[in-house]
């Protein structure tokens, strides 16, 4: 052991290490190419944002057009269809909803 408190494989270790960390010549990349970098990912998340809002649009236009058309022409029918498909929704998670934990 040496008089500093390391021992000949500790000191052959760090200086490898050293060497190692020494091989690297990468550097930092510029501020200009982050910025650049950061501009364009968030012109790519505006347009997945306004292609996601435009079809979002449109879907609920087509719900609501389903919805409003068979209202206006038969309404009578039609809140009897929405009461049957409540109706069913009750009783299917009465049946299937239930989970038993078992510890």
């Amino acid at each position: 052991m040496k008089p500093d408190g390391k021992s000949d494989w500790e000191a052959q270790l760090r200086a490898g290490l050293d060497a190692i960390s020494d091989l690297n010549g990468e550097e930092p990349p510029r501020l200009e190419t982050l910025q650049m970098l950061a501009v364009e990912v968030q012109r790519e998340q505006r347009r997945e944002t306004l292609r996601d809002l435009v079809r979002f649009w449109a879907v609920a236009v087509v719900i609501l057009a389903g919805v409003l058309y068979p209202m206006s022409r038969q309404p009578v029918w039609f809140f009897i269809a929405q009461g049957v498909g409540l109706v069913g929704l009750l009783v299917s998670a009465a049946i299937f909803g239930r989970k038993r934990v078992t510890e």
